[in-house]
């Protein structure tokens, strides 16, 4: 069974409209009726017939009445049921139209209104048929009206101009109905690409990293979406107020009308970068401001400078390994020799120890071109160490105490990163403390002093490093060993900047011990808001 879908209503629409023709009909056929009964319209309404007309009436007002009670309890939109009540409707019109003796006085015309009702709701086919169907009926009452002697010019004229505006309004309505689905379908469509790109918008707002505030010409918050909430760390951001540097430089550029300068300001113990936009429409001029935490946009400067420097110099020491491998091969040709005596094979060993240290050297430089960009990963950093403590000593002679300030710290960094910056820091620590005390043992302590970090401080026993010398120990190739590359510290710098994280080093420390620290963030699941 078919539902009757308007082009032009919503399934809820159609129930009202099928419950307003419903009354409607109750309505026309009590009017009817009454005026019959009342005596109003004798001489118009059951004029010829008065018993046909009030029986007819009355039927017609009891059909009626059922037909409401029965949508109520059960609402129907089926074509089948809608053409059911029209048939009753043009036959119930027609015995009123033939007992009152003709057309006058405009009864013929009230079957255009369910006729126009067929036609909205009705397929073409079928409005033709009830447009058939009626002017049969008109046709009919035609006929009987000759053998009756009661048919005149004004009847007979009435007749065929009322089976005319039958077939007429049952093509203009189905027209009409076309053009007004076929406009309403091209709406559909454009509403529904509108709010597509509206919800596009919005998601893509919402999912960007970069905290987006729309302040309006009142300095009243319009937007901002979620990143910009977690930056200034607000569960629900209402107004701006409480940043009193951010709210200078709003209320500066509301009185002067001049841009603010894109600038850096430590907002809820976050460095951020923040910078401005304006926003002009018709009616009103808003400003858009950007926030981005600083030390992500260091972290994207510093992932390019490692996938720059990372091919350059994975280049170079390719060139350079392909003479070394000769220069070495020849090197040990020259040892083996006969020809060779001591001082020539002293000289040998300077170039075969110097050859191995660029090798490591050469060896370094592949591992950083290799480790460019940072995939951040969940990690339990105190599982973590348990882990790497207990693999390293499978294969090292050492004693390494961990100390546990913190438990279950959560936080963000490349695992693979995180594994060479405290595999090459706990290496040396132990070289140097071993040099000192004859004893490969350092101290790892796990702490968390700053909210948003969690801190991995690796202490050795060693002699320390020289003050003349704490700002030079991350720089590239330098070493206060002859056999050192110098590339090991530098490396682990750079592989924590590209993490968000922070690696330093301090002796004036509570340990009283050459400490180098590693301050990770921490993840979202592990930050105190």
């Amino acid at each position: 069974m078919i539902s009757i879908q308007p082009s032009f209503t919503n399934p809820n629409d159609t129930q009202r409209l099928m419950k307003t023709y419903i009354i409607y009909r109750m309505c026309l056929g009590i009017m009817l009726g009454a005026s019959h009964w009342t005596g109003l319209a004798q001489d118009i309404f059951g004029a010829r017939n008065p018993e046909l007309f009030s029986y007819t009436a009355l039927a017609y007002i009891v059909v009626c009445i059922f037909s409401l009670v029965r949508f109520q309890k059960k609402p129907s939109n089926t074509r089948r049921h809608l053409l059911m009540l029209l048939i009753i409707d043009f036959i119930a019109l027609i015995i009123m139209i033939y007992a009152s003796g003709n057309f006058v006085g405009g009864l013929g015309f009230l079957l255009l209104i369910p006729m126009a009702i067929g036609s909205t709701y009705l397929g073409q086919k079928e409005n033709i048929g009830l447009a058939a169907f009626g002017t049969l009926l008109v046709l009919g009452l035609v006929v009987f009206n000759v053998q009756d002697g009661a048919a005149d010019s004004r009847t007979l004229f009435s007749a065929g101009v009322t089976g005319v505006l039958l077939f007429v309004t049952a093509i203009a309505f189905s027209l009409f109905s076309e053009k007004v689905q076929s406009s309403q379908l091209t709406t559909k469509k454009v509403t529904e690409q509108a709010n597509y790109l509206q919800s596009l918008n919005e998601w893509v707002v919402e999912t960007l990293q970069t905290g987006v505030i729309v302040i309006d010409s009142g300095l009243e918050i319009q937007l901002s979406n979620q990143a910009a909430k977690q930056l200034l760390k607000q569960d629900q951001l209402q107004s701006l107020e409480p940043f009193a540097e951010l709210n200078r430089l709003l209320k500066q550029w509301h009185k002067d009308g001049v841009l603010p300068a894109s600038t850096n300001m430590v907002i809820a113990n976050r460095d951020l970068s923040i910078s401005f936009k304006p926003l002009k429409t018709d009616k009103r001029q808003s400003i858009i401001v950007f926030l981005d935490d600083a030390n992500r946009v260091k972290q994207q400067a510093q992932q390019l400078k490692l996938a720059s420097l990372g091919r350059l110099t994975a280049n170079i020491a390719h060139e350079i390994r392909n003479p070394l491998n000769t220069i070495s091969h020849a090197g040990q040709l020259l040892y083996e020799s006969e020809l060779a005596n001591s001082d020539d094979k002293q000289l040998l060993d300077m170039v075969s120890n110097n050859s191995e240290r660029i090798d490591d050297i050469i060896k370094s430089i592949i591992t950083f071109s290799r480790s460019q960009f940072a995939q951040a990963q969940v990690i339990n950093i105190n599982e973590w160490l348990h882990s790497f403590i207990d693999d390293y000593l499978r294969l090292h002679v050492a004693e390494i105490n961990l100390f546990e300030e913190e438990d279950n710290l959560i936080v963000s960094i490349d695992a693979t990163h995180l594994y060479q910056i405290i595999n090459n820091i706990v290496a040396n620590g132990l070289r140097y403390s071993e040099a000192l005390t004859g004893s490969s043992k350092i101290n790892i302590y796990i702490s968390q002093t700053n909210i948003d970090y969690a801190y991995i401080d690796i202490a050795d026993f060693g002699k320390g490093i020289n003050e003349e010398n704490i700002d030079k120990i991350f720089e590239p190739f330098f070493t206060t060993e002859g056999s050192g590359s110098g590339l090991g510290l530098y490396l682990c710098k750079e592989l924590s900047i590209a993490n968000q994280s922070e690696l330093s080093y301090f002796n004036n420390n509570p340990y009283n011990l050459n400490t180098f620290r590693l301050a990770i963030p921490l993840h979202s699941s592990n930050l105190i808001e």
